[in-house]
């Protein structure tokens, strides 16, 4: 996880750019050329062992977080649960703005609804993706087999239900949207009446 050259590479631009620096000042610093940095924050050129402790010695982070998106003292988390700084400093952030939100924090990500909501998330992603292919492959078709396809999606044979790319992608969104509206109400209506116990258990909305 985090370790593609894609990520590699935003990290390494928004730690340049953090420091105000050009690729071109970078570059003199690891005595690397513009070029290789460009290709690095492009994602476009994998990084030698010693260029990333080079940069890691000179932004003073881990490299760990270079490579992976997460600093030393979250690793053990970033293990377990897979989650990178971001999303640590954000939860932190949000804890040591309001210290009240923490049993909330666990009734939301402790639920039923929220796991399934977490599953429509991934299901929506992999039915835009593959209907982004199927576009890409509908380019390559003949015209007609494109529509003799399309027309056996609106006409399935008796008894099934064809729906397209994004009819599925639209439906896992919305219920996710149902699923963490179900229970943000249920937290809420927790919150109004204390005699409710946790965990509270949902019932699947479909």
């Amino acid at each position: 996880m985090g370790c593609s050259a894609d990520e590699i590479g935003k990290r390494v631009t928004s730690l340049r750019e953090k420091r105000g620096l050009t690729q071109k000042e970078l570059a003199k610093e690891l005595v690397v050329s513009r070029q290789v940095v460009a290709k690095w924050e492009n994602g476009l050129r994998d990084m030698k062992t010693q260029h990333t402790v080079r940069l890691a010695d000179f932004f003073d982070v881990s490299c760990d977080y270079i490579l992976r998106g997460v600093s030393s003292e979250h690793l053990e988390i970033y293990k377990t649960l897979g989650l990178k700084d971001e999303s640590i400093e954000e939860l932190n952030s949000a804890i040591s703005i309001n210290p009240n939100i923490i049993p909330y924090l666990n009734a939301f990500v402790g639920n039923f609804a929220f796991h399934m909501a977490l599953e429509s998330i991934c299901s929506a992603v992999k039915h835009a993706t593959n209907w982004k292919e199927w576009i890409e492959q509908a380019k390559t078709m003949d015209r007609k087999d494109v529509q003799a396809i399309n027309n056996a999606s609106k006409n399935p044979p008796p008894g099934r239900v064809c729906i397209t790319g994004k009819e599925a992608v639209e439906m896992e969104i919305q219920q996710a949207e149902n699923n963490i509206n179900s229970l943000v109400r249920r937290i809420v209506d927790l919150e109004v009446n204390p005699e409710h116990s946790l965990p509270i258990k949902f019932e699947k909305t479909w």
